[in-house]
């Protein structure tokens, strides 16, 4: 993730699932779901970074009000944060993400070197990467609901 945004601390759900239970050491079922709750919250801090992460990529693009090249550094800036999604987003079930990411990140590569990519193009890509985050990772548990 970005250096601009709190970044989940994944030991703090750790500590929770050793300390959960109330009971001996043998309560396996007590253990397995306060594991589950707190992967359930690292998710959520992640969506929220996620969320923050394509609402910076959204202004840098609102910021060059259709061309990137009026706003030095723009392509760069926004390539960098779609480089980061790509990353840390498949490592937390956000699968999809990751994919548009890396598709922006690719587009926004050709804007670098000087190839003219359609507004539009960049745009939908910012709407996919939010429509992702906001549906999230698939449940865990099909029988689950939201």
């Amino acid at each position: 993730m970005t250096g601009r945004h709190h970044k989940p601390d994944a030991s703090s759900g750790v500590a929770r699932t050793r300390n959960a239970g109330g009971g001996s050491a043998g309560d396996v079922d007590g253990l397995a779901a306060a594991a589950a709750a707190s992967l359930g919250e690292l998710k959520e801090e992640f969506r929220s970074a996620l969320l923050a992460d394509i609402a910076a990529i959204g202004t840098v693009f609102d910021e060059a009000d259709g061309d990137l090249a009026r706003v030095p550094g723009a392509v760069a800036k926004a390539r960098g944060i779609a480089h980061d999604i790509k990353g840390y987003a498949p490592s937390v079930g956000f699968e999809a993400a990751g994919r548009v990411a890396a598709s922006l990140e690719r587009l926004l590569r050709k804007a670098e070197s000087g190839v003219a990519v359609p507004a539009p193009a960049l745009a939908e890509h910012v709407r996919m990467l939010s429509l992702t985050a906001k549906e999230g990772p698939p449940k865990e548990n099909p029988e689950e609901t939201s």
